[in-house]
């Protein structure tokens, strides 16, 4: 008879346990309903992220369009113009003179007027001495 008496208490130990289970559970459930702004606020990153998305791939057909090998137009920039002033003043003159050469100006009208001028000698600067042949 004692052996059914345990039997029952260990029935009724388990019993109370999974009653204890199920009131914590209720309870939780009620305390972490989720709140209507918090789903809003879910569906409102999930359509900004789309946006986002989209916004790239219509960038990235813009610069496929605009864009060739060797153009850069960031160096053409206002904002990146101030940045080269700021950090060396100097780097104008890098560019101050073409590589090439310029075109040749095409002859005046007037060339075929013009006359040559006689070829003058040079004169010796006084101060300087001269050299005499013997």
């Amino acid at each position: 008879m004692a052996s059914g008496y345990e039997k029952l208490l260990e029935e009724f130990e388990s019993f109370e346990a999974d009653l204890e289970v199920e009131t914590i559970l209720k309870k939780v459930k009620e305390d972490l309903v989720f709140d209507q702004g918090l789903t809003e606020f879910g569906e409102k990153l999930k359509l900004r992220e789309e946006e986002k998305q989209a916004a790239q791939r219509e960038r990235e057909v813009l610069v496929e369009q605009h864009w060739t090998p060797g153009h850069y137009p960031q160096l053409t920039t206002a904002w990146f113009i101030e940045g080269l002033d700021y950090c060396c003043g100097y780097w104008r003159y890098q560019f101050k003179r073409p590589l090439t050469p310029p075109p040749v100006p095409p002859p005046s009208p007037d060339a075929s007027q013009q006359t040559t001028l006689p070829m003058q000698t040079p004169t010796p600067h006084p101060d300087l001495p001269t050299k005499r042949r013997r």
